[in-house]
């Protein structure tokens, strides 16, 4: 297997994580447990919170993405330039 891949068997499909996007399915992961501790979960309202906390995972990647800059990065995107 390929360092920063994970293949995950899925009723015999596969799908391939990249490592951004496992972080970010650690985070709805996070956040979707917050709605099953609230009590929010139910058959009915399961698809649209799974969706909803991708949502918020990925707003929060975007946020620090914006905010942090990494060892390498420069700073063209927050600069405009």
């Amino acid at each position: 297997m390929n360092d920063g891949i994970i293949k995950e068997a899925l009723d015999g499909d596969y799908f391939e994580l990249q490592t951004s996007e496992r972080a970010v399915l650690k985070a709805a992961s996070v956040i979707f447990q917050g709605f099953i501790v609230a009590g929010k979960v139910t058959a009915e309202t399961e698809k649209e919170l799974l969706e909803q906390a991708v949502d918020y995972a990925i707003r929060l990647a975007y946020i620090v993405d914006t905010r942090v800059q990494s060892e390498g990065e420069t700073n063209l995107k927050k600069s405009g330039g």
